[in-house]
């Protein structure tokens, strides 16, 4: 008996989770619309740096068609060109070629070769080092595999080049070891950056925060979104506990 009591017990508890599915979905356009957006801005970057990487600075189409998959395109990659004419421009070299080339526009190339300099920049490379010696902390080793890095790069804002042009740099956060190079590993770990921007905005205000109280995220439904009373008490709940 005491055991299916005990069960019961199990079962009660387990209905405070909200059944997310239930919720209804409310469309947002302008969030809609700013993935959309991302989604074609990492092939046509893939596109850009290839490009630039040749010696002519310029690609025949059907090399692009050929890396297709590799750059992420989504549609015919002509369709794709065509669609970007302040980044892609069309030509014929030499005015014959019956191969059309594809080049970059001088707006694409001044903003390149600003975004390089910034990548130069201390001010630039210390945020990088930051973002990645944190990736690092929270790793359960406190070391991870470059491959793994590497798919992380857009979302953590590093370069192309990162393990010669940041890694380097900061030897006292970080070192590449392992068999053919192939682990990023935390050589020493930050207190300073172990502290997240919840909470170093909660101690700024004027509440007295120690390690651990609640925090509550600030939130902002979409228009529109009914929140029913169930939802709105677990959300309550959940701001609620220990940060």
């Amino acid at each position: 008996h005491h055991h299916h009591h005990h069960h019961h017990h199990l079962l009660q508890s387990s209905h405070t989770f909200v059944d997310l599915a239930a919720i209804k979905c409310v469309r947002d356009r302008g969030l809609d619309h700013a993935v959309e957006k991302e989604s074609n801005l990492r092939p046509m970057l893939n596109l850009k740096n290839l490009i630039k990487s040749e010696p002519s600075k310029s690609l025949p189409f059907n090399i692009i068609t050929q890396n297709r998959e590799t750059l992420g395109i989504p549609i015919r990659p002509t369709d794709f060109i065509r669609k970007y004419p302040s980044v892609f421009q069309e030509f014929l070299p030499g005015g014959i070629g019956i191969h059309p080339h594809v080049k970059l526009t001088p707006e694409v190339l001044d903003l390149d070769a600003e975004e390089q300099l910034i990548y130069q920049s201390d001010n630039y490379k210390q945020q990088a080092a930051d973002r990645l010696l944190k990736l690092l902390m929270i790793a359960r080793i406190n070391k991870i595999p470059l491959h793994i890095v590497d798919h992380l790069k857009w979302d953590l804002g590093l370069p192309q080049d990162y393990t010669q042009s940041i890694v380097p740099e900061f030897p006292d956060y970080f070192q590449v070891t392992g068999a053919n190079d192939s682990f990023l590993e935390l050589v020493c770990w930050s207190d300073e950056l172990a502290v997240s921007v919840m909470e170093k905005k909660a101690m700024k205000g004027a509440m007295g925060y120690e390690k651990g109280m609640p925090i509550t995220f600030s939130l902002q439904y979409s228009r529109g979104f009914e929140i029913d009373k169930k939802f709105k008490k677990w959300v309550d709940e959940w701001q609620k506990l220990p940060y």
